[in-house]
Parts: C-alpha cells; sequence; structure tokens
C-alpha cells in the first residue's frame, strides 16, 4: 500500500514538473537610459518597435531574432552602441547581463549624476507548451514590473514579495514574451510558469487589530484575495468563524470585481462575541483566532469557487503596552496604526492630548510609537509615551508617502484613535490640535503636516529629515537626465512641476512663524544631510526676521525654531541618522531625550496660556505621579516645566 502511494506521489510530481514552463535562452537588447520616474521611453518607437526587428522561425514554432548586426546608439552602453545579443537564466533561476559597462566612469562623467545609472533593456524569449500541455497557467515575474505573452499585459512582481501572480490560458505551441527589464546599472529577474491551481487564494494580511482586556481596538483588518483564475470573480462573499469573535454584525459584504490576477486586500470588519467581551484575557500572543473564507462567482456564472480558510490570530495586550488597531481609511482600504495610551489616569473631566509620530522608512508602527521612551532617574524600567497624550503612529506604505494621501490617511488615524479613547479611561476631547512630530521620512511628514495645515499643529518637530523629495539622495529625482526632456516643451514641464509645489516644505515654511519648530540632525548623519536640516533652520529665521520692525531686537530674529545638531552620542560616537542615547544611557536619543522633552513641556504651556488656541490643553499635574516622573526635565529647578509636561 505504501509502495502504491509512493508511486502516486512521484506521478503526480512528475506530472507537476511537466507543466512548469522555462524559457532556456533570451534574446536581450540594451542597456538604454531612462528617467527614474518615467514609466514610458520606449527607445525602439522610433524604430518601429520589436515588429521590425528580423526574426527567424524554429521547428517548434518559437521564433527568435535574426539581426544580430544592427547596432543602436545608447548614452550607456560600451562604447555607445549596442545590439542584440543571448542571456540564459543562472542556478537561481535568476536572469540578467553584464553589459561589461564600467559605471563608475558614467557616474564620474556625469559629475557623480547617479541618474546616469538608470537603465532600460529589452528581453525577448519564447515560452513553449508541450502539445497536450495547454491550460491555465500562472506566471511569476520577479523583480520586473511587468511584461507581455503574445502581446498581453501581465503585471509582474517588482518587489518580490512572491504573492503576485499573473494567470493565463496558453495553448500548446509557442508564445512571444517581452520583459521591457529596469534596473540599477544591471540586475536580474526571473519567471516562472506553472499550471494554475486554486483559482480564490487567500494570504495573510499585514496586520490584525490588537485586544486589550475585553476590547477590540479597532474593528477593521485588510484580507488580502487573490484570483488565481483566468476569468472575473464577482459578488464576493466573506464568512468567517471563531468562538469568541466574528464578522461585525452591519459588516456590509464587498462589491469588488476581481480582474485575473489581482491582488486586493478587502475590508472586513469583526467584533467580539458577547462571551468574548465577558473575558479579561491574559497578554500574549495568539490569544484569539478567527477564521475566513472567502467565495466568488466566476465570470457572473452560477459557478461559484471558494477558497480554502484562513486562520488569523490576534495579540492581547496589557493596558499600558502599544497596540496596533486597524481602521478604514480615506480612501476606503484599511490602514493601521500603533498607540500607547497616556501613562497617568485622567483626573474627573480631564481629556487627554496626542503626539502625532511620522515614521520613516521601514519602521513598523509599533516600533516607531515605542521610540517615545526613556527611562526616568532613579528608574528600573523605561517610561513609554507620555503622562497626558497619547502617541499614535500611524503608517503608510512607501519611501516618501507622508505626502497627499499619507498626510490624509494620518489624520483618518487621528479621527479613528478619538473613537477608540472614548471607550477607555483616556478619552480625548478633540484630534483638531496635536503634536507633530517624524524622523527621516518622518520629518519631511511632520514638516509637510504643519506646513500645509498650520491650523492643527501644535507644535512640529523635524528629525534627520528632508524638505523636498527630490532632493533627497537619488530616491525621486525628477526630470534628470530623463529621456522626455529632449521632446517635452518647457510650458508643460513647467505645469507639471508646479503641479507637486505643495510638498515642497521649504516653499511654505512661512506657514509655521507662529508654530514652535524643533530641527533636529545627527553631524555625521549620511542617510540625510544636515544640510536640509540647516537650511530650515536658516530659512524660518529668514521668515521671522521679516515680521520684524525696524525698531525691535533682532536678537529676536531666531523666533519659535530651535536647531539642535548632536556632533556625538552618550558612547562618544558620531551622532548618525539614528541614536538610541544622547548624553546619558537609555535618556530617551533622538525621539525622546530631554531636548525634546523640554521643547515638548514648553510648547504645551504656550498652547495652555495661549488665548487663541482652538484646543485647551490642561496643563495641571494630575494626582499621585510617581515620584520617577517628577524629573522629567532633568531636576526639579524646572517645575512649571515639568507640570506643563504633565499634559
Amino acid at each position: 500500500m505504501r509502495a502504491m502511494r509512493a508511486l502516486l506521489l512521484l506521478l503526480l510530481l512528475a506530472q507537476a514538473q511537466a507543466r512548469a514552463l522555462e524559457i532556456a535562452e533570451w534574446d536581450v537588447l540594451g542597456p538604454f537610459p531612462v528617467g527614474k520616474t518615467e514609466v514610458d521611453g520606449d527607445v525602439l518607437e522610433a524604430h518601429g518597435g520589436l515588429a521590425a526587428v528580423r526574426m527567424q522561425q524554429r521547428r517548434d514554432g518559437s521564433r527568435r531574432v535574426a539581426d544580430r548586426t544592427t547596432q543602436y546608439f545608447s548614452e550607456v552602453a560600451r562604447g555607445g552602441v549596442t545590439s542584440w545579443t543571448t542571456a540564459r537564466a543562472d542556478r537561481q533561476g535568476r536572469i540578467g547581463v553584464n553589459w561589461g559597462v564600467d559605471w563608475n566612469q558614467q557616474v564620474q562623467w556625469m559629475e557623480h549624476n547617479m541618474m546616469v545609472l538608470e537603465t532600460q533593456s529589452y528581453f525577448l524569449g519564447s515560452l513553449v507548451v508541450p502539445a497536450g500541455a495547454g491550460g491555465a497557467y500562472v506566471l511569476q515575474a520577479q523583480g520586473a514590473h511587468s511584461l507581455t505573452v503574445d502581446g498581453v499585459l501581465c503585471h509582474g512582481d517588482i518587489y518580490s514579495r512572491g504573492e503576485l501572480l499573473s494567470p493565463l490560458e496558453l495553448a500548446e505551441g509557442a508564445h512571444e514574451v517581452l520583459v521591457r527589464f529596469r534596473a540599477r546599472a544591471q540586475g536580474s529577474f526571473s519567471l516562472r510558469v506553472r499550471s494554475a491551481g486554486a483559482e480564490l487564494q487567500l494570504t495573510q494580511p499585514d496586520f490584525s487589530p490588537d485586544v486589550s482586556g475585553n476590547l477590540l481596538l479597532g474593528e477593521w483588518l485588510p484580507l488580502p484575495v487573490l484570483n488565481a483564475g483566468t476569468g472575473w470573480l464577482e459578488d464576493l462573499r466573506v464568512e468567517a468563524s471563531g468562538d469568541e469573535i466574528a464578522l461585525h454584525p452591519h459588516y456590509v459584504q464587498p462589491h469588488d470585481a476581481l480582474a485575473p490576477g489581482v491582488l486586493l486586500p478587502i475590508p472586513v470588519r469583526i467584533k467580539l462575541t458577547a462571551d468574548g467581551e465577558a473575558k479579561d484575557r491574559k497578554p500574549g500572543d495568539g490569544c484569539l483566532a478567527i477564521s475566513f473564507t472567502v467565495s466568488g462567482s466566476v465570470d457572473g456564472s452560477v459557478k461559484r469557487v471558494r477558497s480554502a480558510p484562513l486562520r488569523v490570530s490576534l495579540r492581547c495586550r496589557k493596558h499600558d503596552e502599544a497596540f496596533l488597531f486597524g481602521y478604514l481609511d480615506h480612501d476606503g482600504s484599511v490602514a493601521h496604526a500603533a498607540a500607547i495610551p497616556p501613562r497617568v489616569a485622567l483626573e474627573p473631566g480631564q481629556h487627554a492630548g496626542v503626539m502625532l509620530s511620522f515614521s520613516g522608512v521601514g519602521v513598523t508602527p509599533q516600533k516607531q510609537a515605542e521610540s517615545h521612551k526613556y527611562m526616568p532617574k532613579h528608574a528600573k524600567d523605561f517610561a513609554f509615551g507620555y503622562k497626558n497624550m497619547w502617541t499614535l503612529a500611524p503608517e503608510r506604505d512607501g519611501a516618501h508617502n507622508w505626502e497627499g494621501v499619507g498626510s490624509r490617511s494620518a489624520i483618518t488615524a487621528l479621527d479613528a484613535l478619538t473613537h477608540i479613547s472614548a471607550r477607555t479611561t483616556h478619552p480625548i476631547l478633540s484630534s483638531d490640535r496635536v503634536h507633530v512630530t517624524g524622523h527621516s521620512r518622518g520629518g519631511h511628514g511632520a514638516l509637510a503636516f504643519g506646513v500645509n495645515r498650520p491650523d492643527r499643529a501644535i507644535s512640529v518637530s523635524s528629525l534627520s529629515g528632508w524638505y523636498k523629495r527630490e532632493y533627497y539622495g537619488d530616491a525621486n529625482p525628477l526630470f534628470v537626465l530623463d529621456l522626455q526632456l529632449s521632446h517635452m516643451a518647457p510650458q508643460l514641464k513647467q505645469l507639471l512641476e508646479a503641479s507637486i509645489i505643495e510638498h515642497d516644505c521649504g516653499m511654505l515654511m512661512s506657514n509655521l512663524v507662529h508654530i514652535p519648530l524643533l530641527e533636529r540632525v545627527g553631524s555625521a548623519d549620511t542617510t540625510i544631510s544636515p544640510w536640509f536640516t540647516r537650511r530650515m533652520a536658516r530659512v524660518m529665521t529668514e521668515h521671522y526676521g521679516l515680521l520684524l520692525e525696524p525698531s525691535d531686537d533682532r536678537a529676536q530674529v531666531a523666533g519659535n525654531v530651535s536647531l539642535s545638531e548632536v556632533k556625538k552620542d552618550a558612547n562618544g560616537e558620531p551622532a548618525g541618522h539614528w541614536w538610541w542615547d544622547t548624553k546619558t544611557t537609555n535618556d530617551g536619543g533622538v525621539m525622546n531625550d530631554e531636548t525634546m522633552r523640554k521643547f515638548l513641556a514648553k510648547a504645551i504651556k504656550a498652547e495652555d496660556t495661549a488665548t487663541s488656541n482652538l484646543c485647551a490643553i490642561s496643563a495641571a499635574a494630575p494626582a499621585g505621579v510617581p515620584e520617577d516622573e517628577k524629573d522629567e526635565m532633568g531636576g526639579h529647578d524646572h517645575q512649571a516645566e515639568s507640570d506643563a509636561l504633565a499634559a
């Protein structure tokens, strides 16, 4: 019996391998230049495109490039010209070409302009489906943005997540595959083609909301649904099962129709059941779980397909720990954020404030929230967050996505936290006025929030940030060595540049003249140059100077701006992009050391005494403040600042 099972398994494995297709050899043309943000820029277009390339037919029906002599001019090719060559996949299945170009020399020629490394190449291959093996396949092109199969556009998996598939019906015979591959100097991609599996697949969400005691912190999570079939999926239905958690009774089933190959995070609303709300759980991962299945009809027919169940676990958190919550964002998607409640109980009638904290690239919401910590004198544990303020760290994927929609997402997170706080002992009366901070990408996010919404910012602290994304290294330069510059009218270029001027904080810094501003950076920051921080501090003094009358004291020209440039950290090492300890061990570092706490205390005190503020924040120290938290300002000589910080 075991022998029969083993034989059956081998047969099934052989059949599966037989349905896995590959391209043994590719025809390749390149490299050519392309702009960093250019989507188009097909350099073969003027030559008639690929249709004008001379091909030859092979016995298996595949076509290969026959023209190996025609040369094409290219700014980045060796000797300035290039022609068709070939490439094969390596042992890891990666496909690429070593062009033999001295890329360091290219950069030096262009006066160290790194945009010369942005290249594009053409990879052309034949995918042969054996006789009798036609049917539904899925393509996965990791490292490539897109590809075409017989002229049909398929998406790639540019970030190699491993979740993006392109389903396609392939008949037996040869199929022409074209990958217009972009790289930094030179790179590689992989192409895997296999038989299609389940038409409807679920994957783990990026997050799930946490639970504290008997309170579900946020009701929304994104459930990724993949249409791995070749037909449209319509009339989707989400089902859920769990002992203590279920779909929210007011949840509206999705109205989305999924095209083939689409991976869509569907918003799902959940709630604790009556039994779930009656329990007070111990903290820990996986303290609750819920299983989801999704079904849908194919191409509007009566045929319905159903996914396999997906189990999603939730964490249980202590009441004073950072927690994750999901919320329905302004664009209908589900976003998430981390929050830390105030450390002390509020007096009757008192309401909590909010510190809105923008994260840098790759920093999770929880890590961003928990970076707001320090160890008070004579204490054994860290103090996370603030006494009478919530710490809120929203999330928005993307290297520079605190602009525009990212900023709106942060505002939606503020509204969601206000709603959640109403069910806690730390209610937020209004999130209209908040303190704003951020590091790196978040330093720009804090500035962008402040200059575009100065009525909502009590204070702004920009840490190791930049003020204009086009100036930040070589991440997003616009109109630098682009192909389009040889064809674009200057009036159109001017119009396009004007459409994004709202994200240039340097142009709008005058909006912060009446708002306390702290610009901070490490002198040895090699990730984001101190030049950006120094520029913003200087620009602000210019705006303050313009407000002064000739008879005013010119010593006041600094106004509300402070520049904190740290040369060395507590260990004597040059202070770079990030440091945990500024002067002493566990003093809060770049995010929450004495300098940051004093700046915040001063801003709170100024807001509390102002007569034109939109949302007064009480500065009264609550009763029963622990002794180890009375010295947050570095000594009892700063009693007024300590009282202000209690807010």
